[in-house]
């Protein structure tokens, strides 16, 4: 309130200081007989001709003009006026540089106006949003709990609930744990890889999201990869109690995929941390935790069977695949701001990184996938070929989505910028259900299928 005041009193100030009659006189342009009768008022100057009408004026009047001094002499029988244009040239232009600061201050202001008014949209926006998630919840929940309620009603009165613990639930629960670590471990490492990309066309609100699915998946991934590392002892003793067993757990302490498990703990921990500031100390740390986090895939499991070459491979794989997935969140959230010019760039220059990303990503998994498999036939012959080949046309179909994009709902935000908002918004969201389906469909080769060659 209180710059709302000074900047009014500055325009008043320059209204009074402004709203006189000033005439500048040019001597080749003066002419007395197109005035009009008024004052003749400039500064450190005054003409005054008492009672005297325009042809007293003129005939008392004699303009000189001297070129050399740049002063223009006003003559008349009482007294001789100069008129020194240099210093009326220069007061003239802080008049000018005074305005320019006020235009330039107003100007400010109505950006300042308009930041506060796009802010409260995306609020309300946040709002609604977040009350239709609450009631999807909600509504989930209380589904979940009338069948469980329900399915009580139809088991048998002498049932012993305590076999339940006998039972080999691991075979379940370790392909949910593997497909929710893909999701926490792509998504944390490639929103970072998303921020280097595009970093300097994202606005703070964009950074801040972008910094808060790092977090998330994080806090998220560091929990399952707890989870991995007591599903290790849970699958030695087949069933729950296991998970608590301290020989079981010494003994998972010694194996390749329990300190696979710790170090992915480790990766997650470091990323979550690297995340609370932005500077040199804390980007070098966020590359520690993404190192570590990649190197958990590569240090068990298939990859190792095979060498370095497989391990290679693995690496590049999951840096495209991060590349891909990472972006897939921030891109749909940039559909819902307001100002949507800085998402053109953004998924146009996605689009034309993806082209090197992409071709890594397929190149590397084939290649893999053949070394794994040893020959095409197994893709028809084996229970691990059919859903690796079920896998690969998924994955067609997402890249058939992205070629899409780039080509052609990408250049229709330039053309009709509501429809292509929401063809990219839909298409962004089928992309990440093909996604889920990839991590449940990977999660199935890594924890329950033997490979063909039996390696």
């Amino acid at each position: 309130m209180e710059d709302s005041i000074n900047l009014k009193k500055r325009i008043l100030r320059m209204r009074e200081e402004n709203n006189t009659d000033n005439i500048i006189i040019n001597p080749k342009t003066f002419n007395i007989k197109d005035s009009v009768q008024e004052k003749l008022i400039k500064e450190n100057v005054l003409f005054t001709q008492s009672n005297a009408s325009i042809n007293n004026i003129h005939k008392n009047i004699n303009i000189k003009s001297n070129t050399d001094n740049d002063f223009v002499s006003i003559e008349n029988p009482k007294k001789v006026i100069e008129y020194n244009y240099n210093e009326q040239f220069k007061l003239l232009a802080n008049k000018f540089n005074e305005a320019v600061e006020v235009i330039l201050e107003l100007n400010d202001r109505v950006k300042n106006l308009e930041n506060i008014v796009y802010s409260k949209e995306d609020i309300t926006l946040k709002i609604n949003q977040n009350k239709n998630n609450y009631k999807i919840k909600l509504g989930l929940s209380l589904a979940l709990i009338f069948s469980v309620l329900s399915s009580l009603l139809f088991l048998p009165a002498d049932l012993d609930l305590t076999n339940i613990f006998k039972v080999n639930v691991w075979f379940f629960f370790n392909p949910i744990i593997r497909m929710v670590f893909y999701i926490s471990a792509f998504c944390s490492v490639g929103t970072y890889i998303y921020l280097i990309h595009f970093n300097r066309f994202l606005e703070i609100k964009h950074k801040s999201y972008c910094f808060f699915l790092i977090k998330r998946s994080s806090i998220i991934g560091s929990a399952i990869a707890f989870l991995s590392f007591l599903s290790i002892p849970g699958n030695m003793g087949g069933d729950l109690k296991s998970i608590i067993d301290p020989e079981l757990i010494q003994l998972t302490l010694e194996t390749i995929s329990g300190k696979a498990a710790l170090l992915s703990l480790l990766g997650f921990i470091i990323i979550y941390f690297s995340c609370l500031k932005q500077n040199i100390v804390f980007y070098l740390l966020s590359f520690v935790g993404i190192s570590s986090l990649l190197l958990s895939f590569v240090i068990f499991g298939h990859s190792t069977k095979h060498g370095l070459a497989g391990q290679f491979l693995i690496i590049i794989h999951l840096v495209g695949l991060s590349y891909w997935i990472g972006a897939l969140l921030p891109l749909r959230k940039m559909c819902n701001f307001i100002d949507n010019d800085k998402l053109k760039i953004v998924a146009h220059l996605f689009g034309i990184y993806a082209i090197g990303y992409v071709g890594v990503l397929v190149a590397a998994g084939l290649i893999f996938s053949y070394i794994l498999l040893g020959n095409i036939s197994a893709l028809i012959s084996t229970d691990y070929g059919n859903v690796l080949l079920i896998k690969m046309i998924v994955v067609s179909t997402l890249l058939s989505l992205g070629a899409i994009n780039k080509f052609k709902i990408i250049p229709n935000l330039s053309i009709d910028q509501n429809l292509g908002l929401k063809r990219l918004k839909k298409s962004i969201q089928i992309e990440i259900l093909c996604v889920l389906s990839i991590f449940f469909l990977t999660s199935l080769l890594t924890t329950s299928l033997i490979l063909p060659m039996g390696t």
